[in-house]
């Protein structure tokens, strides 16, 4: 909702929200494709709700104009 707003990482890196968030959907993707096995974390979950969250979003957007 609010994608220009900064986020501090380690309290000192101030970074824009659509970057970070745009940063960890390519991480999410990368960690797919190296296909670890001793990897314990559902990555195809974290992209279903990225994919989830902007679908509503987009749809509040439209319901605003």
């Amino acid at each position: 909702m609010f994608p220009n707003e900064l986020l501090y990482l380690y309290f000192l890196f101030p970074i824009k929200i659509k970057y970070f968030a745009g940063v960890m959907i390519i991480l999410e993707v990368v960690r797919i494709v190296q296909n670890n096995p001793n990897d314990d974390v559902a990555h195809f979950a974290h992209l279903g709700g990225a994919l989830f969250a902007y679908l509503i979003l987009r749809g509040w957007q439209r319901r605003r104009h």
